[in-house]
């Protein structure tokens, strides 16, 4: 049950993976995010669309909202720390760091705050064309 409710933030988790644990010679290189720290902007993206994604699978599936954004936060927080930690001690060409970290607990934070303030119209939308059909 939690693989049909949850799959598109599995699918999105997985990329996450992916990206984050390569070797930063395997990852695309692309003249848009070259700038200074471009990394913290793209850890915090990632980590927003893994929240709201959650966030919008967890209200689909009737979970209470607010139980729901606690609990990831938690489990989002321990991700993003191992992940920095993996990074740092693992990955060869990458160097987790604090503020890598604190990307992530922004991009939570922000991705619950995104779904809670437009995700949730998205949500409600969707739930009146099914009752519809």
């Amino acid at each position: 049950m939690v693989l049909k409710t949850y799959y598109k933030t599995i699918i999105w988790f997985v990329i996450m993976v992916y990206l984050l644990f390569s070797p930063s010679s395997g990852l695309p290189k692309t003249g848009m995010l070259d700038f200074p720290h471009a990394d913290k902007l793209v850890h915090g993206v990632m980590f927003a669309i893994l929240s709201f994604v959650y966030a919008f699978d967890s209200e689909v599936a009737g979970r209470n909202l607010y139980k729901a954004a606690l609990l990831f936060s938690a489990i989002g927080l321990a991700f993003a720390a191992l992940s920095e930690y993996i990074q740092h001690a693992f990955i060869p060409g990458r160097y987790g760091n604090v503020y890598d970290l604190l990307s992530d607990v922004a991009g939570i934070i922000l991705g619950f705050l995104a779904y809670f303030f437009l995700g949730r119209k998205m949500t409600a939308t969707l739930r009146i064309k099914k009752a519809g059909n």
